[in-house]
């Protein structure tokens, strides 16, 4: 029986994140889960990566979250009746959804210098946690959370291979989620890809490269997927489940 997708996608703003997680619901019918800043990239039509112009399909469901209330009404219905009714939910994006309750328990929305005491920021994460332990833990629904990158000198790793000077780089490119929370989550993953472009402004190319540096995930052996252009769950889900 095919695996379902269960894991992360990261990368910089402009990588086609949004418009890959689309493709899901050419698989099956999908659950989307978009905060205020990320939904106008799957409500509305052409998105950051052009050879994606694509209609949502097979009736998938569009929710727009402003609140983590909102988020977990949909792990109850998932469980409950939506048990079935759906083959796939994304999240899009995590980093958003963090950012957004930091924001809903301090009352403020400059979030990057509201301080949350130890208890409510530990509270968020059990929130997060939570709701990926159950999405992960569905059989056979594919579960994909969206995340942005950054980029991280913490590691013994070398950094990413750039073609451009033939040497490695002297960081590592993370999903954009605080670290511990991103290693949290990871744990119940399978899946992390790595979304990026390349080439000139006139002449651009989208890809996904699979990837566990920086961040522990279930995913165990070499990694299946070096580098895909142009990527559709489709395809990923062919590579992921070829024996």
């Amino acid at each position: 029986m095919a695996r379902p997708f269960k894991g992360i996608i990261h990368g910089d703003t402009g990588t086609g994140k949004s418009e890959l997680s689309k493709t899901l619901s050419y698989v099956c019918r999908t659950l989307y889960l978009c905060f205020d800043m990320s939904a106008p990239h799957v409500l509305q039509g052409r998105g950051a990566a052009p050879h994606i112009e694509l209609p949502i399909q097979n009736d998938s469901i569009i929710r727009e979250i402003t609140s983590f209330e909102q988020i977990r009404e949909a792990r109850n219905w998932l469980l409950g009746k939506g048990k079935g009714v759906v083959g796939g939910v994304v999240l899009d994006s995590i980093g958003q959804g963090v950012s957004s309750r930091r924001v809903e328990v301090s009352g403020s929305n400059i979030d990057h210098i509201v301080k949350v005491k130890n208890y409510t920021w530990g509270q968020i994460k059990e929130e997060y946690r939570l709701f990926t332990d159950c999405v992960m833990r569905i059989p056979d629904l594919h579960a994909l959370l969206i995340a942005g990158s950054r980029r991280t000198a913490d590691s013994i790793e070398p950094g990413p291979f750039d073609p451009d000077t033939n040497q490695y780089r002297n960081y590592t490119i993370v999903p954009a989620i605080e670290t511990g929370l991103r290693d949290e989550i990871g744990y119940y993953c399978t899946d992390m890809g790595y979304c990026y472009k390349a080439g000139s402004r006139s002449d651009v190319h989208y890809f996904i490269t699979f990837s566990r540096v920086g961040i522990d995930t279930k995913l165990t052996g070499p990694n299946k997927i070096i580098d895909m252009e142009n990527p559709t769950f489709e395809k990923i889900l062919a590579v992921i489940n070829k024996e």
